[in-house]
């Protein structure tokens, strides 16, 4: 999806590569994050694939548009080239935090022999820079982002001198070069809380003129979101047997997590509500647990609904499931919807559990105006929760953004998103929604209505950014309204994606209006994503 362009063609002759900018010579270790397909591909090393790649027991979080970031804890990433005099390393970085503890962007450190290495002692301020026996204090503030480099005995900052005379090499060193941190004697230390970009190594001295050619190159790259082709699905030709606390077996908005080794005794775990024909009074989330996605049942112990019934005309809707970072705790969003006061308020509840069963009280994370929330989607992005949802009532549509440290913690104020090209926008609103982040592309499900309806002719669009805020969509419908008399032969609804080899695992909720009647239900389809 968003390829490394290594090269680049200028009137029918190739261009040299960035990291040979201004007639540099070939590096030894070339590695770049941004763009990368893949964490697996931004470890590749460009000037030599399959000879000193990278290698980690640590790794850090990975995005195509911002690199790798790295903790300032524990992550790093061990390049297997080992320094010696006469070498050249320049390496491109942003967001870097200023604690009161030393970091080192990268660098090889051997007590008694050589030392080569960049980064900040102590929250002083000025770059150090490392190429031989000893730091040397650069010119220049350690800024959050940019370009450094050292090139023989000197250091350089946005392709410009900033520290001559770093003292010369002496001995010999057995310790590769680590980024993220510093080599330190052979374990890593000094993290560095950051996101690099690109790194390139030499076995040479890069002249003045070349160190600048390849900053500008650095800064030049950048990340090329092309969003995924998606293959529309076939209707499903039958609901899930999907068991509910009303008896009545109409399960919809489902919201799935999928635990490969298991979480609690069941490899799936769903969240739904019925709404047996239209009823909102039933509408209350629910739990249910399966092993293979098509057998659903209630845990052994657990009493359905997990939120209780709230006094018409107030209902509860929309819940969504999510797996905390460290694999530990289900949380269950949802909304509840007050319309016995004035004006009618909307809040967002959350609940969790460690074993699905035994569920904690409601904490109340924020509430909004009726007509500003609905449809939660939450995911953790590597650092931080997201939570996307739909304004309801207003025409047209628009999504918000919120983030959180913590799941049930205290979330930012609403960001809107853009639906760069919603389809059919004069005919559709936009309703309910589900994401996933996929290779750092963020992935959304979002199913669109007649114009200021709650959701009647639905269909179901697939959706990706790069930031989650900038959404481009796929022109056409991967679901659309079953056949005459078909489960789904009303509307679709919303849908839950769990990502699989190729695509997705993908649920999704409809209904069919027979005799002046809704039947709700939930089904299960596979989604090709090239």
């Amino acid at each position: 999806m968003n390829k490394i362009i290594r090269d680049i063609v200028v009137m029918g002759k190739k261009a040299a590569p960035w990291y040979q900018a201004g007639g540099a010579p070939k590096p030894v270790g070339v590695y770049q994050a941004v763009n990368a397909d893949s964490i697996e591909t931004s470890y590749i090393n460009l000037a030599n694939p399959g000879v000193n790649d990278i290698t980690t027991t640590a790794a850090p979080a990975f995005d195509p548009s911002i690199g790798w970031t790295f903790d300032g804890v524990a992550q790093f990433l061990k390049t297997g080239i080992v320094p010696a005099g006469g070498y050249s390393v320049i390496i491109r970085y942003s967001n870097y935090q200023v604690t009161p503890n030393y970091h080192f962007i990268f660098g090889s450190w051997m007590s008694g022999a050589r030392v080569s290495e960049i980064g900040n002692l102590a929250g002083s301020g000025a770059v150090k820079y490392n190429n031989g026996g000893g730091l040397t204090d650069g010119a220049s503030t350690f800024g959050s982002s940019g370009v450094l480099a050292v090139a023989g005995q000197i250091g350089y900052t946005a392709g410009a001198s900033d520290a001559v005379n770093i003292p010369a090499w002496s001995g010999i060193s057995t310790q590769d070069y680590y980024i993220g941190a510093l080599n330190n004697n052979g374990s890593a230390a000094y993290f560095a809380p950051c996101n690099i970009q690109a790194v390139a190594i030499y076995n040479a001295v890069l002249t003045p003129a070349q160190v600048l050619a390849i900053t500008n190159s650095m800064n030049a790259l950048e990340y090329v979101f092309s969003p995924a082709a998606v293959v529309p699905v076939v209707n499903a030709s039958s609901p899930l047997t999907t068991p509910t606390y009303d008896e009545s077996g109409q399960a919809m908005h489902p919201g799935l997590v999928y635990v490969d080794a298991g979480w609690n005794g069941y490899k799936y775990w769903m969240c739904m509500t019925p709404l047996t024909g239209n009823n909102a009074t039933v509408e209350n989330p629910s739990v249910l647990a399966s092993n293979d996605g098509d057998t659903w049942v209630v845990p052994d112990g657990l009493t359905n609904p997990v939120v209780a019934a709230v006094t018409s005309p107030d209902f509860n809707s929309d819940p969504d499931l999510l797996m905390s970072a460290d694999g530990s705790t289900l949380y269950l969003y949802y909304r509840t919807t007050y319309e016995s006061t004035d004006p009618d308020v909307s809040k967002c509840f959350v609940k969790s559990s460690t074993d699905g069963v035994t569920w904690s009280e409601a904490t109340e994370l924020f509430s909004t105006a009726k007509n500003l929330f609905s449809s939660p989607a939450v995911i953790y992005d590597g650092s931080q929760y997201v939570m996307w949802s739909v304004e309801p009532l207003a025409s047209p549509r628009h999504i918000y953004r919120r983030t959180c440290a913590t799941p049930d913690g205290i979330w930012s104020a609403a960001i809107k998103c853009w639906a760069i090209n919603q389809p059919n926008v004069s005919l559709y609103d936009l309703w309910h929604i589900d994401v996933n982040l996929v290779g750092g592309v963020y992935q959304m499900f979002m199913m669109t209505c007649d114009k200021t309806t709650s959701g009647s002719n639905g269909r179901l669009y697939f959706a990706q950014s790069n930031d989650g805020i900038n959404w481009t969509f796929d022109d056409n419908p991967i679901l659309i309204p079953g056949i005459s008399g078909a489960w789904d032969s009303d509307r679709i609804y919303r849908a839950s994606g769990l990502p699989i080899t190729g695509g997705y695992d993908l649920f999704y909720s409809a209904a069919s209006y027979i005799n002046s009647v809704y039947a709700w239900h939930t089904g299960r389809v596979t989604l090709l994503v090239t």
